[in-house]
């Protein structure tokens, strides 16, 4: 072997055995650093004890909130070199330690409060704004009309729009604040209780859209006569639950709108010209031209009889003992009521039968016919109202049916929300 490889090998051996052990505190200190840097990081006030051995870091001191100690333990117990935790850190639950953290806090809180105050005076500045352009088009009526004759639709297209407006308002005034995020959670909130309201209210705002359709469509009017549903009466008004009828005995009647809305509707006040009719049975031995010329007279002569269309008279039917003659007329409701001028027609037909001799025979299987004399023709004629006491009983037909009106009226007068309105062209 060469003598320089000789003299290179000693001393490598030399400098191998003359070097010091290595420290392994150096790579424990090391540690201890790393781990109180971590937790002045995360608890920058609290005093916290730390000691790595081989590994194990124990942690002595005292915290104020028990999330917080929980923090600190994971994270040291997910660092690179630790091995294990010991902790030995204690809660503190002295008056001061739990008031000074939440003081801190409120200052903390107060001061922010101060530096958003700029923002949130934009803001404030912002929803004004916004409501005062959302007064202003929600005064203009007269754009509202443009929309739809009827006063309810307008007034809920004028609060939606309201609405909107003030909606953006606060999305914007949100915005400015960097809490957008709120509008999400709101706009989530708003729509799962809107669903719920949905379920719950069901019926009500199924009588409450009704009521727009109806106070759109107009099916009637105020005092118009009308069969819902076979329900009869005169219209009061129409309210966003339901329709007031006045009936006929004086009663209050209430339909829901839901009802109203899908039911068949009758109005006999719709068109003023309104036919009404009836039988007559007359004999055998009757002459029917004779007995429908009579009756076609007699009918045209009555107050209220309109001439156009006029009057008509059918051969209903050859009954066992009679022969059914229908008569048809018509009446201006306007002017008139119905069933006082059939009333009237019926009586006169009657009395001008008589006076012509025009036989109604009273059904064959009846025995009055056989047991009862013919009364005299003067006693029917004594016995039988006057014109004066027939006019008055007219006068008092036509004033019922005016009362029943009245009283709708009365009723329609004292409430205060009514959804029809004369304006709004009708179906």
């Amino acid at each position: 072997m060469p003598r320089f490889a000789i003299v290179a090998l000693i001393l490598f051996a030399a400098k191998g055995f003359a070097q010091p052990p290595p420290d392994e505190s150096i790579g424990s200190a090391s540690l201890d650093q790393r781990v109180e840097s971590v937790i002045a990081q995360l608890a920058p006030d609290a005093v916290i004890d730390v000691q790595a051995v081989e590994g194990v870091v124990t942690l002595s001191g005292t915290v104020t909130d028990s999330q917080l100690e929980q923090q600190i333990r994971d994270t040291v117990a997910a660092m690179d070199g630790v091995l294990a935790v010991r902790d030995d850190i204690e809660l503190d639950l002295s008056v001061t330690g739990q008031v000074d953290p939440v003081a801190g806090r409120l200052q903390e809180l107060g001061l922010n409060l101060l530096r958003y105050l700029p923002l949130a005076a934009i803001a404030l500045a912002v929803v004004l704004v916004f409501w005062l352009i959302a007064a202003w088009l929600g005064g203009d009526r007269a754009l509202y009309r443009r929309f739809s004759a009827s006063q309810p639709v307008q007034e809920l297209i004028r609060s939606v729009v309201r609405l909107a407006i003030m909606v953006l308002g606060i999305v914007i005034a949100l915005d400015i604040l960097n809490a957008t995020a709120v509008v999400g959670g709101i706009l989530g909130a708003a729509g799962v209780v809107g669903i719920a309201v949905g379920f719950a209210f069901r019926d009500l705002i199924e009588n409450y859209i009704a009521s727009l359709m109806l106070s759109i469509r107009q099916p009637f009017r105020p005092n118009d006569h009308v069969v819902i549903d076979g329900k009869e009466g005169v219209v009061s008004r129409l309210t966003t639950r339901s329709t007031i009828l006045m009936t006929f005995d004086g009663n209050t009647l209430r339909l829901p709108n839901s009802l109203v809305f899908k039911s068949v509707i009758t109005n006999f006040t719709s068109q003023p010209e309104r036919r009404f009719e009836f039988v007559v049975g007359v004999g055998y031995d009757v002459d029917l031209t004779v007995a429908q010329r009579v009756g076609l007279e007699t009918i045209s002569a009555v107050d209220g009889v309109l001439s156009e269309p006029a009057p008509t008279a059918r051969v209903e039917e050859l009954g066992d003992s009679t022969v059914t003659l229908r008569f048809l007329a018509w009446v201006n409701q306007s002017t008139h009521v119905l069933a006082a001028v059939r009333s009237r027609t019926l009586a006169t037909i009657k009395q001008v039968f008589d006076e012509h001799d025009i036989d109604m025979p009273e059904p064959t299987y009846n025995l009055r016919m056989a047991q009862v004399e013919r009364i005299p023709e003067r006693a029917v004629a004594t016995t039988s109202p006057s014109s004066r006491q027939a006019n008055e009983q007219y006068a008092a037909e036509d004033q019922q049916d005016d009362f029943i009106r009245r009283q709708a009226e009365t009723e329609r007068q004292a409430a205060q929300e009514n959804m029809i309105d004369d304006e709004t062209p009708a179906e």
